[in-house]
């Protein structure tokens, strides 16, 4: 089992891993939204997943406060993301 780390304990390749596998789970639910047509669901997904990846370096390096309040969101777009197919979003 692999330990658990805070994201200070992480290195910034740990950092940047982590937050580049957010935004591609961000990119897949926004794909999603789009598919169940929830297109609020899938903008939020997508400028999320942009604000991590245009600040990607900095996140990792230096803004390790803002690193972690964007991936408390971003976790929490994901999980509201979970059994989107059970609920269609009529328009």
């Amino acid at each position: 089992m692999v330990a658990q780390k805070t994201i200070g304990e992480m290195t910034v390749v740990e950092r940047k891993a982590l937050l580049s596998t957010v935004a591609e789970a961000l990119l897949t639910c926004a794909e999603r939204a789009a598919d169940d047509g929830d297109f609020r669901s899938e903008a939020n997904s997508l400028s999320t997943a942009s604000i991590i990846m245009g600040s990607l370096d900095e996140l990792a390096r230096v803004r390790l406060d803002a690193a972690e309040i964007v991936l408390q969101q971003a976790i929490s777009l994901i999980e509201s993301s979970r059994g989107r197919s059970d609920r269609r979003v009529l328009h």
